[in-house]
């Protein structure tokens, strides 16, 4: 494999490409920069006195970034993932003493594999999203208000949506366009339980979408169609929320197949009966996907090279949350590849 790679890297073209194609280590090749997730000892003058937490936060977000990337469903500069920080002192951010939330979201101009932990953008959770901490790296500092309108109005919708994705991905994408919406063709479109819509209403820019986007939403569902413009992903944890965008994608991707095959007559799809969807999405949510296992152990030693995660617990066994199985494995692959998570 690695002599076949350095003979593609003496062609040009669409060989450009072929290592993230095939997920192939950066290792491979001694030459080729990666971008680290975890850059916090190149800025460690910014970020001295940010908690274990934030740390920690920031470099979960900044790896879903490159697994977006590395998985093919960034648009360029476009679309945003965002993240609720964790509880911290209250900050006064306003002339009139108001107290606001934060977020994390990525610069605006910045593609997906250059995010990193160190250069997200903090910023309230108010309306104008006032910038409360501009990241490493800046020059001028803009944030796209077509994802601050977006995420600013989910984040606040309801306090279970701490982790949000919008995305483009074209299969899911296209099933946006269809009246039939997601059906239950697959094990994938019943794990994602209830799935709102939003009708299209150009960008969105503008500040009276944000009550109809909260009411699109609803008090429960996780996922929204966003009629011809893709899709959100609102999950309670990072994890869950890469758990979730993975089984949209999936879902997408098997009902198009399957419309494809039939010559896109409905009426010729096996769809999963109600009562049997909704006991797969209740199996799912309830241990099948996550679930306590006493083989799960989390190793915190607080070394020189270790996580950054925590310090003081050494073979616990844990209760796993939905999606952290799978999220910490993709953690595994992009620290594999070189990317320095700073999460192992």
């Amino acid at each position: 494999m690695e002599l076949s790679i350095r003979y593609l890297q003496k062609s040009k073209g669409c060989v450009m490409n072929f290592r993230t194609l095939c997920n192939v280590p950066s290792r491979l090749n001694s030459t080729n920069k990666v971008l680290k997730i975890c850059d916090f000892e190149e800025n460690a003058r910014s970020f001295r006195s940010i908690s274990t937490a934030e740390k920690i936060a920031r470099c979960k977000l900044a790896s879903l970034y490159r697994l977006l990337y590395i998985s093919g469903w960034a648009e360029d500069v476009l679309n945003h993932v965002t993240l609720r920080l964790p509880s911290k002192t209250a900050i006064s951010c306003n002339n009139d003493n108001q107290i606001d939330e934060t977020f994390l979201i990525n610069k605006f101009g910045l593609q997906y594999w250059e995010v990193t932990s160190s250069n997200l953008v903090e910023a309230t959770l108010s309306d104008d999203a006032e910038i409360v901490s501009p990241g490493s790296n800046c020059g001028p500092v803009g944030l796209n208000k077509a994802g601050v309108v977006l995420h600013t109005a989910l984040h606040r919708a309801r306090e279970d949506v701490e982790c949000i994705v919008h995305f483009h991905q074209t299969d899911v994408q296209a099933l946006s366009a269809l009246k039939c919406g997601l059906l239950k063709t697959s094990l994938e479109s019943c794990i994602l339980g209830g799935v709102s819509r939003h009708s299209f209403r150009g960008i969105t820019i503008h500040q009276e979408e944000r009550k109809q986007l909260r009411q699109s939403l609803g008090k429960t569902n996780k996922v929204m169609m966003l009629d011809n413009h893709g899709a959100v992903v609102c999950g309670s944890s990072v994890e869950e929320t890469w758990q979730l965008t993975t089984l949209l994608v999936h879902a997408a991707k098997s009902q198009l197949t399957a419309l494809q095959a039939v010559g896109g007559d409905e009426s010729k799809l096996v769809l999963i009966e109600e009562e049997t969807a909704q006991r797969t999405y209740e199996t799912a949510w309830s241990g099948n996907l996550h679930g306590r296992d006493l083989t799960d152990t989390v190793s915190h030693s607080g070394e020189k090279g270790k996580s950054i995660a925590g310090e003081g617990i050494e073979n616990e066994a844990l209760t796993q949350k939905f999606g952290v199985r799978l999220f910490n494995s993709e953690i595994r692959r992009l620290d594999f590849m070189g990317y320095n998570t700073g999460l192992t």
